[in-house]
């Protein structure tokens, strides 16, 4: 839990100071206390886009196992995780079902920039 506490401590909160902003003109707050989308931000800073991706981990391990276990994989042929981070989701999914295929397939920096803004998703 120490990356996701340090995550939002340096990441997050900064920008949720701006929450008001966010409200009256729609623009994420990230993106105003960043200059620009947060995913793009993070593209650029390494240690904190490692630091995420641990904070993502931690946030998912109490429910990864369980949640799992109930996908109801047989026949399955390929699985397609979007986004991957670290890949621990098909980590845990290849042991109980090794011939299924699989693929990670990661968002560009163009992608995140449209889905950050839902005023700007629904011009699309």
């Amino acid at each position: 839990m120490c990356d996701l506490a340090i995550m939002w401590m340096e990441t997050h909160y900064p920008p949720f100071a701006e929450l008001t902003k966010t409200v009256r003109t729609g623009q994420p707050a990230a993106e105003h206390h960043y200059g620009q989308p947060f995913f793009s931000w993070l593209s650029h800073h390494p240690e904190q886009a490692s630091r995420f991706t641990g904070a993502m981990a931690n946030l998912t391990s109490g429910i990864k196992t369980a949640a799992i276990a109930c996908l109801p994989l047989d026949g399955t042929q390929t699985i397609v995780d979007v986004g991957g981070a670290d890949g621990s989701v098909l980590a845990a999914i290849l042991p109980a079902h090794p011939t299924v295929a699989r693929r990670a397939v990661r968002p560009s920096p163009r992608h995140h920039r449209r889905s950050q803004n839902p005023r700007r998703a629904r011009r699309r």
